[in-house]
């Protein structure tokens, strides 16, 4: 099973220039030193793991309007690389609620993968803990490739970060591309195909280029909340 690649059409010289990753400045002193705008790598960061969860369950009015599941499912999908079995109730208040802000509202239960129904993570309620098996998550593996193009605006307050996807079914000879993950997985509405024999076995990420007017924006809404940026909603539009 091929795993999501997304091969981001964004310059990484935009954000060093723009002023995100490194800023350079003098003190009082005169001496230069260098920091780093931790909000906005957060931010950013925070974006890149919501992408990969939410792809294929697009839009997301609002982060209550979730199921009770696939907030936890999205909370336990956080810690899959990590080397751990169990995860205190504690531990998934906080990733709630560094994700999804204070307001975030759920219940403590057995998680379970929704595509299998089959519980990956039980839930002890006098130890107030959840023990799973490692690298547990109900990531989905896939048989595309996902090409994305998009930037992010943000004022003091508000961040937000607009995608446009290309799925590019890969068992399919030639390649087929479509502009939804619903569309991928069922198969319709698909808007071109690529021959990928004619450019010895490589696709270009700037394919996406050529279907930019075919493919919706995604827009991910964050607002700052304690200091931190806490998503609101994914939009299509």
């Amino acid at each position: 099973m091929k795993k999501v690649s997304i091969l981001l059409i964004v310059a990484a010289a935009a954000l060093i220039f723009g002023g995100i990753i490194i800023l350079f400045q003098k003190d009082n002193n005169g001496v230069q030193k260098k920091r780093v705008d931790e909000m906005k790598l957060d931010v950013l960061d925070k974006a890149n793991i919501i992408e990969k969860y939410f792809i294929d369950k697009l839009p997301v009015t609002d982060v209550n309007s979730l199921s009770n599941q696939e907030k936890l499912n999205f909370a336990l999908s956080t810690l899959a690389d990590e080397d751990t079995t169990s995860m205190t109730e504690k531990r998934l208040a906080k990733i709630l609620k560094a994700y999804f802000g204070n307001d975030i509202t759920y219940n403590n239960e057995n998680i379970v993968n929704p595509a299998t129904d089959k519980v990956i993570a039980n839930y002890d309620e006098n130890k107030k803990e959840y023990t799973y098996e490692k690298g547990a998550n109900a990531i989905k593996e896939t048989k595309y490739e996902l090409l994305s193009y998009g930037d992010f605006q943000e004022t003091d307050t508000t961040f937000e970060m607009k995608r446009q996807y290309l799925f590019v079914d890969q068992e399919a000879s030639p390649y087929v591309l479509y502009a939804s993950y619903q569309d991928y997985e069922n198969k319709t509405n698909s808007i071109g195909t690529y021959d990928i024999t004619a450019t010895e076995n490589m696709m270009p990420s700037s394919l996406i280029n050529d279907y930019l007017e075919q493919l919706p924006v995604v827009t991910y809404s964050f607002e700052k909340q304690d200091n931190i940026f806490v998503l609101k909603s994914i939009t299509i539009s």
